[in-house]
């Protein structure tokens, strides 16, 4: 069975995961370390009563830091990065904030506080690089505010002392543009690393679509192997015994054969006709569509079918609803579903049609059958050119793996959708349903197909 197409940024984000799974890791405990370095230092200070101005504000903050970080690192021993980043981040943005905040402004502003100040900032920006570009961006303009504030309100001491307004604006200038040029250093590489990181999801995207296109030519060849060849072999056996026995043979016998030879002919015929309509399909859904009154198709196509089957099939359909699309393709996607019903349903097993009328201005049609169901991871895939399931290309059920591709062409040229609900559980079976847009009265007025016992095909 073809494999699917992994969906649009999977690769990206189980990347971008495995990156902030790693760097967590390597933070988290280096933070918890140094940061209680940190606290134990500014703990004895305070008890030997050497404490500077504002030092208990900083271990407590420190205190906060060290138990958000653990939390984090319990979220990331569980695989909630998501939950672990968010914690990290923003911890260690607020707290940082607020040392530098209480340092400037608690404790003389001083060449030391300035030291400290920058280093800080570097810290803030680091710890922004955990999440993406947008992180790294808050972070940044968070601190910035700070620093700004800081320049302008601290009281002139140290460095500052005298210092006039445009001076403090130029080391205001100065300070940011270091601030941010660090910032702008660690955006690049996290956009370059997305970028590197889309490039490898679309070959990976273009290897795995290659790897489906070759899994349904194998599919396909196996079919071909399946179909073609029982009913040539049928054919041409049937043929062989007609011409050795032939002057043996009763008209009965010879009548037998030919029928059986007939149908197997037929059969040759049909899956002929199912190869050379998916090569069609793509300029047959260009139609014009019109309103189509519901329950006269669904009795064309139980028509179509035929008595072949004798089992309970249970219809309900109101004669008042009707939908926006082309009769012929509407009336091929409902036998598609019937023969698929009761193909793949055992003998005497009852098929319900329903429909009825949505509140989003859709019909909803359904055809449910009572078999062994479809396993819905597999269900998707289904609608896709020769695509079946590989129980059933083993089981005496012949198919060509386009019926279902078809139905979902035509329903989607037609405005529509169409899905399967399966629990994949044997006699539960499966409901198809799909959805078209729904027509006015006057549709109703429209006489409904003619019933037929083929379609006619012709070679594209």
């Amino acid at each position: 069975m073809a494999r699917p197409v992994s969906p649009s940024g999977a690769l990206v984000r189980a990347l971008e995961a495995q990156r902030r799974r790693r760097l967590l890791g390597l933070l988290i405990p280096t933070g918890i370390i140094l940061t209680s370095i940190a606290i134990i230092s500014g703990a004895a200070a305070i008890i030997q009563g050497q404490a500077q101005a504002g030092m208990t504000i900083t271990v407590s903050l420190s205190v906060f830091l060290v138990a958000c970080m653990s939390g984090a690192g319990v979220a990331l021993r569980r695989e909630r990065v998501d939950i672990a980043t968010l914690l990290f981040t923003s911890s260690a943005v607020l707290t940082i904030v607020g040392i530098v905040t209480v340092l400037c402004v608690a404790t003389p502003f001083s060449a030391q506080s300035l030291v400290q100040l920058a280093c800080l900032s570097i810290v803030v920006v680091l710890a922004g690089a955990v999440g993406d570009a947008r992180t790294i961006i808050l972070a940044a303009a968070l601190e910035s505010l700070v620093i700004t504030l800081i320049f302008l309100l601290v009281p002139a001491a140290g460095p500052l002392a005298g210092a006039m307004l445009p001076q403090r604006l130029i080391l205001i200038i100065g300070t940011l543009t270091y601030h941010w040029a660090i910032a702008a250093l660690l955006i690049a590489v996290v956009r370059t690393l997305r970028q590197t990181l889309d490039s490898l999801e679309q070959t990976t995207n273009e290897l795995t679509q290659a790897q489906q296109i070759d899994d349904l030519k194998d599919q396909f060849i196996t079919q071909v192997n399946h179909e073609l060849r029982t009913p040539i072999m049928s054919l041409q056996g049937y043929v062989d015994l007609i011409y050795e026995l032939d002057a043996t043979l009763s008209a009965e016998d010879r009548h037998a054969m030919l029928v059986k030879a007939r149908s197997a002919g037929e059969n040759l015929i049909r899956f002929i006709n199912d190869v050379l309509d998916t090569r069609r399909v793509d300029r047959d859904t260009d139609f014009a569509r019109t309103g189509v009154p519901l329950r006269p198709t669904v009795a064309d196509a139980l028509m179509l079918i035929g008595p072949a089957e004798q089992r309970p099939i249970h219809v309900a359909v109101a004669s008042d609803l009707a939908i926006w699309g082309e009769p012929t393709r509407l009336l091929q996607v409902l036998t598609n579903l019937l023969t698929n019903a009761i193909k793949y349903s055992p003998a005497g097993a009852p098929i319900e049609v329903a429909a009825r009328a949505a509140a989003d201005g859709m019909v909803e049609i359904s055809v449910r059958d009572y078999g062994l169901g479809i396993p819905p991871e597999q269900a998707a895939a289904l609608f896709h050119r020769f695509v079946r399931l590989e129980r059933d290309l083993r089981s005496r059920v012949r198919g060509t793996g386009v019926g279902l591709y078809l139905c979902r062409t035509y329903v989607e040229a037609m405005g529509g959708t169409i899905h399967i609900e399966s629990s994949g559980v044997p006699g539960a079976g499966s409901r198809f349903v799909v959805r078209l847009p729904a027509a006015g009265p006057e549709a109703l007025l429209t006489p409904g197909l003619l019933p037929t016992r083929k379609l006619e095909r012709s070679r594209p």
